[in-house]
């Protein structure tokens, strides 16, 4: 079982970082003491404009897919904050992950230890770099749908977003 997982990644990485369906503009802005979270949305791996032979793998599909989630996060505070991960029923993890490439290669890296969100500054959550995994997919993602993804941050707290896809 842990095998097919470990091979989802591999599936998953180009997809991901390919280019795919415009960023939903449904996305409402939402505020968290000096956390202002928008442009969210989600994008379902078996729906970036992949290959016929990606999207029918078993695991870019709900029960065991991947998905990503891309969203901006500003902090106007004059302390730091980390996004540690998040939860959501459509998947069993929400984890920051960073997409990197070293020569001809691209590769997934994943954060456990969470990504800084600096004073004063953004930090940006996007196709091709930095952004949120959803692994082991519990439904099927589709386009209009509205997913309830709740982040944690280690100063903010848990914060809810109604996320579309």
């Amino acid at each position: 079982m842990m095998r097919g997982r470990r091979w989802a990644w591999v599936w998953a990485l180009p997809i991901l970082v390919s280019c795919g369906a415009a960023t939903p503009s449904s996305f409402t802005a939402v505020t968290a003491g000096a956390l202002q979270l928008s442009g969210a949305y989600i994008r379902p791996a078996a729906q970036t404009g992949a290959s016929a032979e990606h999207r029918s793998h078993p695991n870019m599909q709900g029960n065991g897919g991947v998905a990503g989630m891309f969203v901006v996060i500003t902090n106007t505070g004059s302390t730091p904050d980390t996004l540690l991960d998040g939860t959501t029923t459509a998947a069993e993890t929400v984890a920051p992950h960073e997409t990197t490439r070293e020569g001809n290669f691209t590769k997934m890296v994943a954060h456990p230890e969470g990504l800084a969100v600096p004073a004063n500054g953004t930090l940006v959550f996007e196709p091709g770099a930095n952004h949120l995994m959803l692994t082991s997919l519990t439904q099927n993602l589709t386009v209009g749908m509205q997913v309830s993804v709740t982040l944690r941050f280690q100063q903010a707290g848990a914060v809810t977003l109604q996320v579309p896809v």
